[in-house]
């Protein structure tokens, strides 16, 4: 097998380990669901090259494998695991505002103020992280 075939074989396992990750476990960073959809359109990007170079006479595996990935990332991730992950995200940002703004005493404690500020980096970053998939979605749609 050649050395894209070699990558895309590993990239395919590297995906579906990362979406059995994310399904196993409620809990995600954005680091770890970013990481997903760029590892999609990584592997996106192999299958556009590795059908452009491969032939009729290539070994069936190849196609195979092709197929496979291409149906985990349209059927379980794009109809499932995206899903959940929006769902996941607009959740974790509607209970973040909603604990910032109900705590807003007039005089705070430093502890309180460094707790209000951690919240605030976690929403932005939860706002960024929904952005970027909202941005997948509508690549897909």
């Amino acid at each position: 097998m050649d050395d894209i075939g070699k990558i895309f074989h590993a990239e395919s396992e590297k995906l579906k380990d990362g979406i059995d990750r994310i399904m196993a476990d409620s809990q995600h960073s954005a680091q770890e669901i970013v990481a997903v959809y760029y590892q999609i359109i990584n592997l996106q990007s192999i299958i556009t090259v590795l059908k452009m170079n491969t032939g009729k006479d290539d070994d069936k595996t190849h196609f195979d494998k092709i197929a496979e990935t291409e149906n985990l990332i349209s059927e379980k991730f794009n109809l499932v695991v995206h899903p959940q992950i929006i769902a996941k995200l607009e959740n974790s940002i509607r209970e973040t505002t909603k604990n910032l703004q109900s705590d807003h005493s007039v005089k705070q404690s430093m502890q309180d103020i460094q707790r209000d500020a951690k919240l605030y980096e976690d929403l932005r970053e939860q706002m960024s992280t929904k952005e970027f998939v909202q941005q997948y979605q509508r690549s897909i749609s």
